[in-house]
């Protein structure tokens, strides 16, 4: 593996991935409606993947800063996955941090000045410094690490409606069930990311608590211990799948569709079946990480199904 590709591995672009498809979701939804009435997007789509791309690189240069200060724990946690400093040194990777988040921060620059919006060059440089204050402060606290991660999953889908604001205040006023769909739809996103990645960071401490123990940290499972933590996931799966019921039962109320709701019942046996199969399957650390996986592959699905 070249050093190239090694450096790529740092920035998780599976987890850039997810945050482009989030971004994706949100924009081809607010289309349908803005296109429904004949409303020009203010923003247009060159531009709005270039913000995306700037997106995925802060989140990228997220996880390098991440790696950079845990590298000791790493190495204890997952030393056949870790890569700093084995593979990439501890300079190399001070270098790719930087780079990443001036070329996000440059793209941002671009973006604000060609459509007059300095006040959302806020919304990049508080990512970064919610993501530098997380790994160097907040990650081996107890929750509110957790917490500001979710947090800013579940907004970025704020991003993907933030940036056309003008038109959803003319769908507000102009045509009010239509802007109640899209406001579902917007929940839906929201509090679905933010759920299912405050579960996936507890899961993650769980499967990590070995190497943060002996780090000095205090996160839930250090503090309150597995059994305790184990509970606290399988309630977050309990309150993910009810509030996925409850908030897709509301649009499902506004439009009556058979996809949408072919999809419902879809979505809801493929979740109970995939926890099922997994807590039937696996124990103990092996179980965390193949739980960690499943989360991603509901936060795909979930997104996909927003399409419908």
């Amino acid at each position: 593996m070249t050093l190239v590709l090694k450096m790529l591995r740092l920035t998780r672009p599976l987890n850039a991935l997810i945050v482009f498809a989030a971004l994706m979701v949100a924009r081809i939804i607010l289309l349908r409606y803005l296109d429904i009435h004949h409303i020009e997007p203010t923003v247009g789509w060159m531009d709005y993947l270039w913000m995306i791309f700037a997106g995925m690189l802060i989140l990228g240069a997220g996880n390098v800063i991440n790696d950079m200060l845990d590298y000791e724990i790493d190495l204890i946690n997952k030393p056949d996955r870790t890569l700093i400093p084995l593979y990439v040194s501890l300079r190399q990777a001070q270098i790719l941090y930087f780079f990443l988040n001036t070329v996000a921060f440059l793209i941002s620059v671009y973006l604000v000045v060609k459509y007059y919006e300095w006040s959302s060059l806020l919304i990049p440089v508080l990512a970064m410094l919610m993501l530098y204050f997380y790994s160097k402060y907040l990650k081996k606290s107890f929750f509110w690490g957790n917490f500001i991660i979710a947090l800013l999953c579940g907004a970025i889908t704020l991003v993907g409606f933030w940036v056309e604001k003008t038109n959803i205040r003319l769908l507000s006023t102009s045509f009010p069930k239509d802007y109640l769909q899209l406001t579902y739809a917007f929940w839906c996103i929201g509090v679905f990311c933010f759920l299912l990645v405050l579960n996936r960071e507890l899961i993650k401490d769980c499967e990590d608590v070995e190497g943060d123990l002996q780090q000095g940290a205090k996160t839930i499972p250090i503090k309150l211990g597995l059994a305790v933590s184990n509970r606290i996931i399988r309630f977050y799966f309990m309150l993910y799948g009810l509030l996925f019921l409850a908030l897709n039962g509301l649009r499902l109320k506004e439009n009556m569709s058979s996809n949408i709701l072919i999809a419902i019942i879809i979505y809801i046996i493929i979740y109970i079946i995939g926890l099922w199969w997994t807590y039937r399957k696996y124990k103990g650390k092996e179980l965390y990480a193949k739980l960690s996986s499943l989360v991603k592959i509901f936060l795909i699905l979930g997104l996909l199904f927003m399409l419908v």
